[in-house]
């Protein structure tokens, strides 16, 4: 970035509304930006926008109001990667004033919500309930109006209010889930709220918005096909720096050789942070 008119590295929390920001191929976008120069300049945007392609990017004004996020060609959004191209922008939004922080926030705000079964369950004790009260009314004023005594008429009720609640259902219920829960984690699947078995059960299609949603913006390769036509497997997942190249002896060398020159021809910097297991970009000049 250039502060006091000189170009400075600095962490990407550091920014502030104003400064001027340096883009170039491989990086992190660390705020949003209104470009100043663009060269050449596409933004991966899939993981704010869902659009797999990336976008090209220009500095010039654009002639429209109140556009959507994925048409704002002459900004820059936290969080995107920089595909290709050079560009020049000045910070806008930091934090939370990001667009890809208000969506943070907003997920932040919703509260927690009662899963399916949760939801049949209490419109089925309420239904018991007003059953029950019903019933016990009934059989109240029939003892009363045959005569019966008024101790005699009030037990009456309680003995058939507490005789109809289904006091086993809760206990089945836990038990069901308990064993399904069970069969799930057998298949690595964590579950940490029994009830959420019997939602996740209830799913007849799950729709995704994009594959980055799922990914979390991380490309990951998974296979090599060498000139002889010959798939080597890649282990690992994102950017954690976990995994290998599953190769025979022989080719050792011919890998070691195509690492080095993806990695000469790549202008991305990656460095581990203070979390463990946890790798990020670069922050940009």
């Amino acid at each position: 970035m250039l502060r006091d008119r000189k170009k400075q590295l600095i962490n990407a929390e550091e920014l502030v509304r104003g400064d001027i920001v340096f883009l170039e191929s491989g990086t992190k976008v660390p705020a949003d930006l209104r470009l100043l120069e663009a060269q050449n300049l596409s933004i991966e945007e899939s993981l704010l926008t869902g659009e797999s392609l990336p976008v090209l990017k220009k500095s010039e004004p654009l002639s429209e109001d109140s556009l959507s996020v994925g048409d704002r060609v002459n900004l820059a959004y936290a969080a995107t990667h920089v595909l290709s191209g050079r560009g020049i922008g000045v910070v806008i939004a930091t934090g939370l004033a990001t667009e890809i922080g208000k969506i943070a926030e907003s997920l932040r705000e919703v509260g927690p919500q009662k899963v399916p079964l949760v939801e049949r369950m209490e419109r089925f004790s309420r239904k018991v309930g007003i059953a029950i009260l019903a019933a016990s009314g009934g059989i109240a004023f029939l003892g009363w109006y045959q005569g019966m005594a008024a101790a005699d008429v009030l037990f009456t009720a309680i003995a058939l209010a507490v005789s109809a609640i289904p006091e086993g259902l809760p206990v089945a219920l836990t038990v069901a889930l308990s064993i399904a829960t069970a069969r799930m984690a057998r298949r690595n699947v964590i579950v940490r709220q029994l009830a959420t078995v019997e939602g996740l059960g209830s799913c007849t299609y799950i729709a995704s918005d994009k594959t980055g949603t799922l990914t979390v913006d991380q490309q990951t390769a998974k296979t090599i096909v060498l000139p002889s036509g010959e798939e080597l497997d890649i282990t690992g997942q994102g950017y954690n720096g976990e995994g290998e190249i599953l190769a025979p002896p022989e080719l050792r060398s011919a890998i070691q050789a195509l690492v080095e020159a993806v990695t000469l021809c790549n202008e991305g910097v990656l460095r581990r942070t203070a979390t463990a297991g946890s790798i990020k970009a670069m922050p940009l000049m």
